[in-house]
């Protein structure tokens, strides 16, 4: 079961993955990486963008503040990456490499999940009980969000609760000491992955010496019965603890010093109970809305502690210790990212407790439908973050023209006040982006598309539609219900030579010139150049929805004419065209394959601007554009359609990476059924003879 619960879920958050890097700490994250692999050092480059480094350079290099055990863990996916990256253009490559390593956190994510399964069921919990709960951390808490990351708080979850399980195990008495030796290795790689991981590590060790205590009435003899029994806990701690301390002392100054200001327990001064108000209940990060199965918790927690009172007090000393820390620090938030991003190194333990509501939940339909809907709840939530960048948000408050006390008070409202909570603010962009995408595919009513015979405008497409050539005979096709009357109106200039000036420029509506008296012509430049033509499109042409209007020239080379550089046969030069009905006016828009094709821009080179390409929406859509443009979704097959990587290309990466996916879930789900699937219809048989039993009997 955990074995298929890993591949099942592996599966299903590759295929939900984002596939970039959202903020500076995972750009860190990742040099340390590329450094440890292309130059065998943790030294990073001194010209790099993005780097959250050590206040204290050790002889003379640059060091992240960061613990380099989530850039090890990289390792193998960044060559991967670097394997892959040579079949896409060199403009893409680091786009692909730092695809690969962002996926770190699916693999970690996936084994906790079956990890909290494995200890649910070690914890003598029914294989349908532990199932729920590891599905429900799955995807109905930020966990899911966070999978799609490179911060370091999933795997620093995932050793610590690896950690617990090897507690739990070793101690049993049928079971082999060497988990104990396990448990006390992830103890060891969870700091090397977060210092902050040392808030739970008083808790874990008092675990450890409560299960291995001998009974009271033989405390005489625990000084000769103790060692040997933790011995193997404190030799696996020493595997990554030793080389941790000297790295410490090598690069910050002390053993016990890290690259967080040198140690120093600095940016403790926010108002505690503001920050516990902030981290439990408040709409912009209380825990509860992020992770619904909490409610769970809290309703299980006394069963729970009835039921395991050593592992119960364990939780709740790790969750209250990282609460009385973070509440306290000045960056409590944890932004900018999906919910308290600091505490989802406790959430597995936070969640453990449900289990035991669960449990009693499968005997009372009203607790099964509250826990269903709980559920169903959080995956709704989670989905708001999954389908949502949440840096979108971000850069509608920092990169607006905004003064620092607007925005101070933006960002409070963000935490403090409902309307600004991205629970909010995330589901009225999705809202947004999804009609404007649709009205990008579907033409709505009321609107003049530019469908041929124009060339590429003379400035940034993205800023404006015009000035443009037309290639002889631009068309224009007016979308509009039928039985309304359209006034049309084009700006454009004649720049032909006055010996080539040959013929009238004509206008066609579905492919019949208009009447020399239906055109209303204004040579506003006064030597032939400058024209205005206006003319009213009937009601009869729009019967079926749709009009063709043509603006049909003779073409020329102004290049052989002496006239400029483009070498090519052009038309009239238009500046601009104009639609109104019952004088509202029309949008007026190239059409919908072009504004897809050149929507975003393709993936730039250098990491700077490919980290604004994912995360900062007016890096390539100014407000100020005529026709403002976003992402659609925070996904990677959606950057792969929109990054200019080619159709080809594009369809082959999507099909290899989005197949392979897909097989990992495929695989997982096989592996569910038939390690669950028998157990399953046994007891729906069951249910449904005692359920005809009871029908049956006589009252």
């Amino acid at each position: 079961m955990a074995l298929a619960l890993f591949v099942f879920f592996t599966g299903f958050y590759l295929l939900t993955a984002s596939g970039h890097l959202y903020a500076v700490d995972e750009e860190t994250l990742y040099r340390m990486t590329e450094s440890l692999v292309e130059q065998g050092t943790l030294a990073l480059p001194a010209d790099a963008w993005g780097l959250v480094t050590s206040e204290q350079p050790a002889n003379g290099a640059l060091y992240s503040q960061y613990e380099p055990g989530q850039a090890i863990a990289a390792i193998p996916l960044y060559l991967l990456g670097r394997a892959v990256a040579p079949l896409f253009p060199p403009s893409a490559h680091a786009y692909i490499v730092r695809f690969f390593v962002s996926l770190l956190g699916s693999f970690v994510t996936a084994a906790t999940v079956a990890l909290l399964y494995q200890l649910a069921r070690a914890l003598d919990y029914r294989a349908a009980v532990a199932l729920t709960l590891a599905v429900a951390y799955g995807v109905a808490t930020f966990a899911w969000p966070f999978a799609r990351t490179f911060f370091a708080e999933p795997l620093t979850a995932y050793l610590l609760l690896l950690e617990f399980y090897g507690l739990r195990r070793g101690t049993e008495p049928a079971c082999p000491r060497g988990w104990l030796f396990v448990s006390g290795v992830a103890a060891g790689a969870a700091l090397l992955t977060k210092p902050h991981a040392a808030l739970a590590l008083p808790f874990l060790t008092l675990y450890l010496l409560g299960r291995t205590a001998p009974p009271r009435h033989a405390w005489r003899t625990m000084p000769r019965a103790w060692p040997p029994t933790v011995l193997p806990w404190f030799a696996g701690l020493l595997v990554f603890g030793v080389p941790l301390l000297a790295l410490n002392a090598a690069l910050y100054g002390g053993p016990l010093s890290t690259g967080y200001s040198t140690g120093r327990l600095e940016g403790l001064a926010y108002p505690w109970l503001k920050g516990l108000y902030g981290m439990t209940v408040s709409s912009g990060k209380g825990i509860v809305w992020y992770a619904p199965p909490l409610f769970l918790a809290l309703l299980g927690a006394h069963r729970f502690y009835r039921q395991h009172r050593a592992e119960a007090l364990t939780c709740l000393g790790i969750v209250l210790a990282h609460f009385a820390f973070y509440c306290r620090l000045t960056l409590w938030n944890g932004d900018w990212a999906w919910g308290p991003r600091y505490l989802l190194i406790m959430l597995p333990f936070a969640v453990l407790p449900a289990a035991a509501l669960l449990e009693r939940a499968s005997q009372r339909r009203v607790l099964t439908s509250l826990a269903a809907g709980i559920i169903v709840a959080g995956v709704v939530v989670q989905l708001l973050g999954v389908l949502v960048n949440p840096f979108w948000d971000r850069s509608r408050i920092y990169d607006r023209p905004t003064t620092d006390a607007e925005r101070d008070a933006l960002i409070e409202a963000r935490y403090f006040s409902p309307p600004a909570s991205p629970l909010a603010v995330h589901t009225r962009l999705l809202v947004a982006r999804v009609r404007e995408w649709r009205d990008r595919v579907i033409v709505p009513p009321n609107t003049a598309v530019l469908t041929g015979g124009f060339t590429t405008p003379e400035t940034d497409p993205a800023r404006a539609l015009f000035p443009r050539w037309t290639t002889g005979a631009g068309e224009v096709t007016l979308h509009s219900p039928a039985g309304q009357a359209a006034l049309v109106k084009f700006t454009f200039f004649d720049l032909r030579p006055a010996t080539q000036r040959q013929g009238e420029v004509v206008v066609l509506v579905n492919g019949t010139p208009l009447p020399t008296e239906a055109v209303e012509r204004d040579n506003f430049s006064g030597d032939g150049q400058g024209w205005t033509y206006q003319f009213t499109v009937p009601p009869t042409a729009l019967q079926s929805g749709q009009a063709i209007v043509t603006l049909q020239s003779q073409t020329w080379n102004p290049h052989a004419a002496g006239r400029g550089e483009l070498d090519e046969r052009v038309g009239v030069y238009v500046n601009n065209v104009e639609v109104w009905t019952a004088g509202r006016p029309w949008r007026v828009r190239d059409r919908p394959d072009l504004l897809i094709s050149r929507a975003i821009g393709a993936l730039p080179a250098e990491p700077a601007p490919l980290y604004s390409w994912f995360n900062d929406e007016y890096a390539f859509s100014e407000p100020s554009y005529a026709d403002p443009l976003h992402h659609l979704v925070d996904h990677w097959l959606w950057y792969a359609a929109v990054g200019g990587l080619g159709r080809t290309r594009t369809l082959v990466w999507s099909a290899l990476y989005g197949g392979g996916a897909i097989l990992w879930l495929i695989a997982g789900a096989v592996l569910l059924w038939r390690a669950f699937g028998p157990a399953l219809v046994v007891a729906r048989r069951d249910q449904r003879k005692q359920s005809h039993h009871r029908r049956m009997s006589p009252r």
